[in-house]
């Protein structure tokens, strides 16, 4: 871990300061909280701008918001997040497998409605705390093969393929058949609807899931872009227009 003794330090003092201080703080996470992953997550000198930078917007010229510290994310996220940015109808998404939140939080900038899932609490909870400011966001602490229970019509639905990162390992889509999932919500599509799905191969079992979920939609409208770090595959579904 980075920094470890200044993380430290962080974190014995939130283990000691009252509730009260924490509840003052403008934005969330809480600027301890901030400085705590900034520390965690990057070098002294960064860490320290990012957390110099927070604390000065900790005052009321600031609306309050959920800053969270920024992840250098990868480029199939990237590529994901542009398809989210450019479709056209933004009325309904849905997040199939929320993880830790943050597609679900970018959703939520560009939707009107997100209903996210996933049938890890860990992961609801992590998701749920990140809502503080956010209130389009409906979240299900269920598998994604029982998503068409709920009548739901999408513009938009992603898949995060693999295990909950900072989680149990052992706990893997693969063993809750994704391929029927994403089948049966590719109906929940509306016309110009799309899917993403983000393929992990290089995990154990991650090109055997891969290879059920090709020949499941191998019937429909779809692209696999593969030349990422890790084997990893980006699969995009459209859903074509009966008109």
């Amino acid at each position: 871990m980075k920094n470890k003794w200044i993380v430290k330090g962080i974190e014995d003092y939130q283990k000691n300061v009252p509730d009260e201080i924490h509840y003052r703080c403008r934005h969330r996470p809480t600027c301890s909280e901030y400085a705590r992953q900034a520390y965690s997550r990057y070098n002294f000198f960064y860490a320290s701008f990012l957390t110099t930078k927070r604390l000065l917007k900790c005052n009321r010229l600031f609306k309050p918001k959920y800053d969270p510290v920024p992840i250098k994310y990868s480029k199939i996220v990237k590529d994901a997040r542009k398809i989210i940015r450019d479709h056209k109808n933004k009325e309904l998404a849905i997040d199939a497998t929320c993880g830790n939140g943050h597609d679900t939080i970018y959703l939520s900038k560009f939707y009107r409605e997100v209903h996210s899932f996933d049938i890890q609490k860990l992961a609801i909870k992590r998701t749920e705390s990140k809502l503080y400011y956010i209130n389009n966001v409906k979240l299900y602490n269920d598998d994604f093969n029982n998503i068409p229970n709920y009548n739901l019509k999408a513009d938009l639905i992603i898949f995060n393929l693999g295990f909950l990162p900072g989680s149990n390992r052992k706990v893997k889509t693969q063993d809750y058949t994704p391929e029927k999932a994403i089948r049966k919500c590719y109906d929940l599509l509306n016309d110009d609807g799309i899917m993403i799905i983000c393929s992990y191969r290089a995990h154990d079992g991650g090109m055997d899931e891969f290879n059920k979920i090709i020949d499941e939609i191998k019937d429909l409208n779809y692209t696999v872009k593969e030349k990422y770090k890790n084997k990893e595959a980006l699969i995009v579904i459209k859903k074509e227009s009966h008109n």
